[in-house]
């Protein structure tokens, strides 16, 4: 699991799982469309109007989370479920990256990362 807030319009992730790390933070940066993290954040900024996003507004509507599955690497994905503020904006999020199995059938991975969002949501000022 990571933990990664929005700060100045970028996604920095402040806690990253050595175990199952993210693919690559610099292109995360760069690219923030190709990443779970990335979509959620451009989705709670207003973007609009590309597939990635279109889909990424589905996965939020269906499963509370983003997803990335396969797209930069064929076995691997990832989720992003927002960490809300006092207001109902998206100020961060918990995420997963791993296997992509478990990107595709979530709920499993879900059921961990919404309690944890959900605990950090009173921090978020």
């Amino acid at each position: 699991m990571h933990v990664a807030l929005v700060v100045d319009g970028r996604v920095a992730v402040v806690d990253a799982d050595p175990d199952l790390p993210l693919s690559d933070e610099a292109r995360l940066a760069r690219e923030p469309a190709r990443y779970a993290l990335g979509r959620l954040m451009l989705l709670s900024q207003g973007g609009d109007g590309t597939a990635e996003l279109d889909r990424a507004r589905d996965d939020l509507a269906r499963w509370g989370a983003t997803r990335q599955s396969g797209e930069l690497v064929a076995a691997s994905g990832c989720l992003a479920v927002p960490i809300f503020d006092a207001g109902g904006l998206a100020a961060g999020a918990v995420a997963f990256s791993g296997p992509r199995h478990r990107v595709d059938d979530p709920g499993d991975v879900l059921s961990a990362l919404r309690p944890a969002a959900d605990a950090l949501a009173p921090l978020m000022v």
